[in-house]
């Protein structure tokens, strides 16, 4: 696995947050396994998704929109 890179330098940066960090530092977090289910989520995801629940595949949870127009 690489290191993480920033977009700016391409300069491996220093990344090695607990489990608990990762959830302090993104309450909306959302964790999916290979076949796109619910695996995890930060305690915000939960107040704002009601419907939340472990092993529902994403497309059941959220719609996904594409723009409009060239990409």
């Amino acid at each position: 696995m690489s290191e993480p890179t920033n977009e700016i330098g391409k300069e491996p940066l220093p990344l090695d947050l607990s489990g608990r960090q990762l959830l302090e530092v993104f309450p909306f977090l959302m964790v999916l396994d290979r076949g796109l289910r619910l695996i995890g989520h930060g305690p915000r995801l939960s107040k704002v998704c009601k419907n939340l629940a472990l092993g529902t595949p994403f497309t059941e949870l959220f719609a996904v929109k594409r723009p409009r127009g060239p990409i």
